[in-house]
């Protein structure tokens, strides 16, 4: 600042100021004496006016008074003003009423902006542009003015001393009127320091620049001077650590690390910046040798690293997702240590390995050295790879698995979500007719046994399938829809060869799951196994030598289904009963109607899938009359035929038809009572008739059937 007033005080425009006027002293009392003398006429001319305003205040008071006159209106205070100095309306301004005869329009500006915000000129005449045009050098004049003292003002604020001739060039500026060539001197003065003021801002600026620059060359060797010392005596900590070690014993050496680990924490090695790593070089000489007998229950051992632990803490925080110096070292010890036990097949062994290392207080960040390092580098591959040797029914299953997901999954790791695909697959492979590995092959083929395949499908159930729903619950669902297709392929029985080996699985597997429920079950013995039975029964009867011992095999393994599950599945068994009654029907005429889906009594194995997956959505599952869901897709008269089984009474086909309707007549007969009847759409026609083919029907319903049938004995 101090050079930029110097510059300033030898400006070549100050020399001719300075020969012009008196020294220092003398130009300081002259400015005093000609301020006073402009106050004396400042204040002698204001005396004038006022007097001068009183006479002629006198003369005009009727006119002023009269505010409501055109030029009062459109022209304000200003007419007022020049009415009071006597002017006269409709002649010009001056002495000799030389000057302007038309005023000038008042106009209102916006709210803060100055002189020259707005295009102020009225374009009336040649005479009124000229006035508008000497009123704007007028305004250009006063902001030259004002612009001067502003920048006067602005330099002494920076402590500038400016010159006397500025000071009186913008006093004398505030005259009324200003010669051409003080208008002149006014800008050029203005442009002058103007000048002067920019330049010293920026040689400011440069000076503060040039201050900070050597503050931070000071601060950076202060800095460096520190880690020079820092660098020399942890240099002379680990060659003496290193010429020492080799005469120490074990134990001497843990203790010994110790001590000179205390040194490098504190200062002034710790200012050093590759402290951290000086520190994991002098661990790396004794840490080895610790690890070569590491049990996670030894003190001797978990002492000395949890105490380098702590003091390690002191120079180093743990980082998210950054392994540091010191869990870097422990990594590569722990990793050769977990290796050697998975080796061994010593699940729990690892796993108490690893729990330990992530609840000690050794390393820095356990979460991302374990859970995130050592889990993807090592845990998961050596996973994977015993499960690519795995498959269900041959040998145990990787339930080990989920105690490594409980110990080292968390809520932002997925790591274990491919090797859970892993075994999803094995099972689909598992569960698929399509597929080799399907367990009826391997069963056919005597590869496993059922028991085998009942406890596979019950580890499925009960354990998978609930870790699936809870980690991938998208893949459960290809699991469960894969064996229900599955199993209704297990039914596809070879009636010719009289085998229950299938029916005993599909009831096996579906009495230890809850793949289907009741209806759903009785629905697939329906159409999967006891149509197709009763059909193959109308075919064997063109031979009754061949009938009669197939039906009475078939008949004895039917009732030992019923003895052997009825108790696991009693709503079964009124559908054994019924199979058997309708089969001996059959031997007797072919005029029976089995139950029917989309008009077949055998459907594919996918409509009968629809079929089930209605059925699951379907809440309750039974309609008005309380009949059971999938017999809705039957023949009202196998409704009336179970009805009649369960009630003990006989349905037997007549062979004979209506004389006038032509429907299939029926006999309903008790021990006691019989009628007559038969079946249009979904009503029962009955009649005690015994002239029963022309006798006229009556319809009945189920509920009035057995008072019906039994009041007439015979």
């Amino acid at each position: 600042m101090n050079l930029m007033a110097t510059a300033i005080n030898r400006d070549d425009d100050y020399d001719d100021y300075d020969d012009e006027e008196m020294d220092g002293q003398q130009m300081d009392g002259q400015q005093n004496k000609d301020y006073q003398r402009d106050d004396s006429m400042s204040e002698s001319r204001i005396n004038n006016l006022k007097l001068n305003n009183n006479i002629n205040e006198s003369k005009s008071m009727s006119w002023l008074n009269n505010t409501t006159t055109p030029s009062m209106q459109k022209y304000g205070i200003g007419a007022q003003l020049l009415m009071k100095m006597g002017y006269q309306q409709g002649k010009g301004l001056g002495a000799n009423n030389e000057g302007i005869v038309n005023p000038i329009e008042t106009k209102l500006r916006p709210q803060g902006l100055g002189v020259g915000g707005i295009n102020e000129r009225i374009a009336k005449n040649d005479e009124s542009d000229a006035d508008m045009d000497s009123s704007d050098d007028e305004g250009h004049k006063t902001t030259t003015r004002i612009s001067l003292f502003e920048i006067i003002e602005e330099l002494e604020l920076r402590d500038l001393v400016v010159p006397l001739k500025y000071k009186q060039l913008s006093d004398n500026g505030t005259n009324e009127s200003i010669r051409q060539d003080l208008q002149i001197e006014l800008k050029e003065a203005f442009e002058k320091l103007t000048l002067i003021r920019d330049e010293w801002d920026s040689t400011d600026k440069n000076e503060r620049f040039l201050a900070f620059q050597a503050k931070d060359i000071e601060n950076r060797v202060e800095s460096e001077t520190l880690e020079l010392e820092a660098a020399k005596k942890v240099l002379q900590v680990l060659a003496l650590t290193a010429e020492e070690l080799t005469s120490l014993t074990e134990e001497e050496k843990v203790e010994y690390v110790t001590k000179k680990l205390q040194i490098l924490i504190t200062d002034p090695c710790r200012n050093y910046s590759q402290v951290r790593g000086a520190i994991t070089s002098l661990l790396s000489n004794i840490i080895e040798a610790l690890f070569q007998d590491f049990e996670i229950d030894d003190a001797e051992i978990i002492k000395p690293l949890t105490e380098w632990s702590l003091m390690y803490r002191e120079i180093e925080k743990p980082q998210s997702n950054h392994i540091g110096y010191f869990d870097s070292l422990l990594y590569s010890h722990v990793y050769i240590q977990l290796e050697k036990l998975l080796q061994s097949d010593s699940h729990a062994k690892v796993l108490d390995t690893l729990e330990f290392w992530l609840q000690a207080p050794i390393l820095i960040d356990p979460y991302t050295t374990i859970q995130n390092r050592l889990n993807s580098e090592l845990i998961i591959p050596f996973l994977k790879s015993l499960i690519a040797k795995w498959s269900p029914c041959n040998g145990p299953a990787p339930i080990y698995l989920i105690d490594y997901i409980v110990l080292l999954s968390s809520e932002n790791n997925s790591c274990f979500d491919a090797l859970l695909k892993d075994i999803v697959a094995k099972y689909v492979s598992f569960v698929d007719y399509n597929h080799s590995d399907f367990f009826w092959n391997q069963y056919l083929m005597k590869l496993v046994s059922k028991q085998e395949i009942l406890d596979e499908l019950k580890k499925l159930r009960e354990i998978w399938i609930k870790l699936f729903q809870q980690f991938i619950p998208g893949d459960v669902s290809s699991i469960e829809n894969t064996l229900k297709r599955s199993l209704l392929e297990v039914l596809s029985v070879k009636w010719s060869i009289v085998d229950i080996s299938p029916i005993e699985m599909f009831l096996d597997i579906v009495g230890e799951n809850d793949f289907f429920d009741s209806e759903q079950i009785l629905a697939i013995l329906q159409f999967k196994v006891f149509n197709t039975w009763l059909n193959t029964v109308s075919e064997k009867k063109k031979d009754p030598l061949d009938l009669v011992p197939w039906y009475t095999e078939w008949y004895s393994k039917f009732r030992y289904l019923a003895n052997t599950y009825g108790q696991s599945h009693p709503y079964i068994l009124s559908l054994f009963d019924w199979s058997i009654q309708q089969s001996l029907n059959r031997i007797e005429s072919d005029v029976i109607l089995l139950p029917t889906l989309n008009g077949t009594s055998t459907p594919l194995d996918s409509q009968i899938y629809e079929l089930l997956s209605t059925m699951k959505d379907q809440n309750p599952k039974q309609n008005t009359n309380g009949i059971p869901a999938y017999q809705l897709m039957t023949s009202f008269k196998d409704v009336v035929s179970n009805y009649c089984l369960a009630n003990n009474i006989l349905l037997i086909p007549m062979k004979k038809y209506h004389s006038r309707l032509g429907h299939p007549l029926y006999k309903m007969e008790s021990r006691t009572s019989r009628l007559w009847c038969y079946f249009e759409d979904d009503v029962l026609w009955v009649t005690k008739t015994p002239s029963f083919e022309s006798a006229d029907y009556q319809p009945l319903s189920l509920d009035d059937l057995g008072a019906n049938i039994e009041l007439k004995r015979y």
